[in-house]
């Protein structure tokens, strides 16, 4: 795993530095006693060789730790660009949920269903992880940049800081792009919203109207409470909304069909037992006019004429 080779990128780190002051050391006092007379040819060469020698090994270390660094910064950078995947993923995702997908509906094939709720989950997923992935670029690029220049300058880390610098620009154009459909997000879940909360308080109304007999105003509120769910999954389709919406008006509707029902009957029956009445005592003339308002009282809820109501008016 990365830890390993962590350890091992430090270690090595370490096997250079050790090299680097031994070799400083003996390089100094050997050049030490030559200025002090104590030189001979023999030292001259052996001195020559020694620091050959000394230049090689610190050439093979600095050329062992570039690897292991170039090594470190491709790792680091694999994470870094894996996680520059997955935010542009979730961004895909934020785009199809927010344009809609073909319904899955047989009884509406040609639908589409948006899902602005599902966009914006996945786009705050996306910017979080666009603003962690920046922040990690940045740091990633200060850790290299800062490093020795026969590092930082080598081509096989130049590489890496180089790619970094393009997923840092690229990652500045897509946390633009994640705020641009956020917003549009937003705006079309505010839209699913208020008419949802609307379509609510129409029911509200219409509940109302029921209670005080009002069947005309309960039905046209109940039509505008119908309008504004449909609105409602226009903008943000939600199974469990269209399920409960439907099965609130369905029952809604037949209450006030019932209500109004109760009381027509209510009415003919007073109506005719007022004609019945008028009849029987003579008075031919008002019990038709209460018949005819009886008859047309029925007519209200009923498409079938009542039987005992036309017995009695062609009495």
């Amino acid at each position: 795993g990365y830890e390993s080779r962590r350890l091992e990128f430090a270690k090595a780190a370490e096997a250079v530095t050790s090299i680097r002051e031994r070799s400083g050391t003996s390089a100094t006092r050997m050049a030490a006693w030559t200025e002090k007379g104590y030189g001979s040819d023999w030292s001259q060469i052996g001195q020559g060789d020694l620091d050959g020698r000394i230049q090689r090994a610190l050439d093979k270390a600095r050329s062992q730790e570039t690897r292991a660094v170039a090594s470190s910064a491709a790792y680091e950078y694999g994470l870094l660009s894996a996680e520059s995947e997955k935010a542009i993923a979730a961004i895909a995702e934020g785009g199809i949920m927010l344009a809609g997908l073909k319904s899955d509906d047989p009884l509406m094939p040609d639908a589409v269903f948006k899902y602005p709720g599902k966009a914006l989950s996945a786009l705050g997923s996306a910017d979080s992880t666009l603003r962690a992935l920046r922040a990690g670029l940045e740091a990633f690029l200060a850790s290299y940049q800062s490093r020795p220049g026969y590092i930082s300058a080598d081509a096989s880390v130049l590489e890496w800081t180089a790619r970094a610098r393009d997923l840092l620009a690229a990652t500045g154009t897509k946390l633009s792009e994640a705020a641009s459909l956020t917003t549009r997000a937003t705006d079309q879940k505010r839209l699913a919203d208020s008419s949802r909360l609307e379509a609510e308080r129409r029911v509200a109304e219409a509940r109302t109207a029921l209670r005080a007999n009002n069947f005309e105003t309960a039905r046209e509120r109940l039509d505008r409470a119908r309008e504004r769910f449909l609105v409602s999954v226009s903008f943000e389709q939600d199974p469990l909304l269209r399920v409960s919406s439907d099965r609130t008006l369905s029952e809604l509707a037949s209450a006030i069909l019932k209500a109004e029902n109760d009381l027509v009957v209510a009415d003919t029956r007073r109506l005719l037992t007022a004609g019945k009445n008028s009849y029987l005592q003579g008075e031919f003339d008002r019990a038709e006019t209460s018949l005819l308002q009886a008859r047309s009282r029925w007519a209200a809820t009923n498409t079938t004429a009542e039987v005992e109501v036309e017995y009695w008016l062609k009495l």
